[in-house]
């Protein structure tokens, strides 16, 4: 009998464990309620960040009393503002001015055991990742791109250009990023000190820049935040603007025409090579 109740107990725990792994429990700062599916908390904020529930659409003014990310939270900034939150998985999330993320999906077990899936929708965004995750296991997804993250420090950039395109990037300073581009199917690395760079209109890829070198200026402007310590305003991507990007431009007819006027020939390595020269000739390097 003794072994029967002792079994009815762990069975109990089990089911109490795996009815919080979708994240954590926390405490609301101003009414000390318990909140489940906490993802994360705020560690830094400056000007307007506003959260919205998924649950019933209630928009709250992040500040000193509301410190709490959930599941399903979107959080928005406004003009001037940024905001720093620690996920519960160590990461460090900073969003930008006038952006907008989803923490869409978390499912928690440990910190090195864990999936999560994030929507950066619009602005600029930077992570560190310090808990190596397993591939697949963190997602960060665009309208027209899906990011795989392990153990990296990367940065995305999503804005609007001049001729009312969408211009995407994102930039590696550590580790490595596999991006899948969700128009066209390809799939590419993104290193350290290197950046993609992409520009869509509605559905169409207008221009593919692939994946480029970062020069030595930009590439130590990025690298010197200090994500875990620093409560200075984060370091983003710059905006490219449209006309001077160096890049592939895609056709009609699917082949891919040179924004620099030239007609680069040779295999892909030379036409790589190609394409850092310009961006580093663009970036004044």
């Amino acid at each position: 009998m003794k072994n029967f109740y002792l079994f009815i107990v762990l069975i109990l725990i089990t089911f109490a464990f795996e009815g919080h792994s979708q994240g954590i429990k926390g405490a609301d700062p101003e009414t000390s309620q318990v909140i489940n599916n906490m993802v994360g908390q705020v560690v830094f904020v400056k000007g307007e960040v506003i959260k919205l529930r998924a649950d019933n659409k209630k928009e709250i003014k992040i500040g000193a009393a509301n410190q709490i990310v959930q599941e399903g939270d979107t959080v928005t900034t406004g003009v001037g503002s940024f905001v720093k939150l620690k996920m519960i998985d160590d990461s460090i999330i900073s969003i930008g001015p006038k952006s907008r993320m989803v923490f869409e999906k978390f499912t928690f077990k440990s910190k090195d055991n864990r999936q999560s899936i994030y929507g950066f929708i619009s602005g600029k965004i930077r992570a560190h990742v310090p808990v190596k995750a397993k591939p697949g296991d963190i997602t960060v997804k665009t309208k027209t791109a899906s990011l795989g993250v392990r153990g990296t420090i990367f940065l995305g950039n999503l804005n609007t250009s001049d001729k009312g395109r969408d211009v995407t990037q994102f930039a590696v300073v550590e580790g490595n990023v596999r991006v899948k581009n969700e128009i066209n199917g390809e799939n590419s690395n993104v290193a350290k000190k290197e950046k993609m760079i992409a520009i869509t209109q509605g559905n169409d890829l207008v221009v593919d820049a692939g994946t480029l070198a970062i020069n030595d200026e930009e590439y130590n402007t990025l690298v010197s935040y200090d994500d875990e310590k620093s409560e200075d305003a984060p370091v983003f991507l710059n905006d490219y603007k449209e006309d001077s990007l160096p890049g592939r431009h895609v056709s009609s007819i699917g082949k891919p025409e040179y924004d620099s006027g030239e007609n680069p020939k040779g295999n892909w390595h030379d036409v790589q090579k190609h394409l850092n020269k310009k961006l580093q000739e663009y970036n004044g390097h």
